[in-house]
């Protein structure tokens, strides 16, 4: 898995079936019936992306994330590998041969525009401040 952000966070806990795993039809059971290992890989040496810099710290989905990443952190079947860039410390096809499947769960490194009417009115706020 690259990316320790809450795409990255969320997918490990499917994959794992921590807490609580996947819903399916109105239960939960694990995503897979196989035996699953995860590597989580970020390019920050902590997790959570920019749920730990671009959020107040006592917003709930900030406390939830922290949560949800220790009970996965616990997990023999998890390991968390910060401060590492992929292409410049591991490669893709390096990934590609130690894994059976790679999970890209990636931000963005930067805002783009939508082109969509209103994008700039007051009360659109971007997710990053400008400067």
């Amino acid at each position: 898995m690259v990316g320790a952000g809450p795409a990255g966070v969320y997918a490990a806990r499917h994959l794992l079936g921590v807490d609580g795993g996947t819903y399916v039809a109105g239960r939960t059971a694990p995503l897979t019936d196989r035996a699953v290992e995860v590597d989580l890989f970020e390019r920050l040496p902590t997790p959570h992306g920019l749920v730990r810099a671009g959020v107040a710290p006592d917003h709930p989905e900030k406390k939830l994330m922290g949560q949800l990443f220790d009970a996965i952190a616990r997990r023999p079947e998890f390991r968390f590998f910060g401060n590492v860039e992929i292409g410049r410390d591991v490669t893709v096809g390096e990934l590609s041969d130690w894994y059976d499947a790679v999970v890209y769960a990636v931000g963005a490194a930067s805002d783009r525009a939508l082109g969509i009417p209103g994008e700039d009115l007051p009360g659109s706020p971007k997710l990053r401040p400008s400067g």
